[in-house]
């Protein structure tokens, strides 16, 4: 079963230790996140035990991740509470946020950023260069199109794999008393 909730409900059912499971991408996850949630992206909830009767709060960017989430925990017998409008609502309310050190775009900025450039690159070479190269703009908003009709986009699939966007590793604590 899947429930919906807004800031006041996540912020108590934080305060009394549930389940806060941020759904997104690494690099948006160490950008900035509610203070207290848990990381696992949206592709690897399959890796996880779940117990069945288990309650958990799903959040992602806007809601759309997360819901999709909590479709696939609810089969498993979770019992999920996803917060409408994400963390975008969660900092809209002035909730607070835990931000990381590096600022990285959210996939979907990133993604509307790539397509824009390629799009004007596109039309800019097929004016001064050849007017075949319109193809390049065309294939643009087809992928848009696409993305939009399957709620898919392998831009964002392909963007969520390059280096910028991977979550750095932390570096092993130095003990004192192992030797040089």
């Amino acid at each position: 079963m899947v429930e919906f909730c807004g800031c006041e409900k996540l912020e108590t059912a934080l305060n009394q230790g549930e389940m806060i499971l941020d759904v997104r991408e690494p690099s948006e996850y160490a950008s900035e996140h509610i203070k207290g949630s848990t990381h696992v992206p949206l592709g690897k909830l399959k890796d996880r035990n779940w117990t069945e009767g288990q309650v958990v709060y799903c959040v992602c960017r806007s809601g759309e991740r997360a819901a999709k989430a909590a479709e696939w925990l609810s089969q498993k017998g979770v019992k999920v509470v996803v917060l409408e409008g994400g963390v975008k609502a969660w900092a809209a309310k002035g909730k607070a946020l835990q931000v990381g050190e590096r600022r990285i775009w959210s996939l979907d900025r990133q993604v509307r950023f790539a397509a824009g450039a390629f799009a004007l690159a596109g039309f800019a070479l097929a004016y001064w260069v050849d007017v075949r190269l319109i193809a390049i703009p065309i294939f643009v908003g087809f992928g848009l199109v696409f993305s939009g009709v399957t709620d898919l986009c392998p831009m964002a699939l392909l963007l969520a794999k390059m280096p910028w966007n991977q979550k750095k590793a932390t570096p092993p604590a130095k003990n004192c008393c192992m030797g040089a």
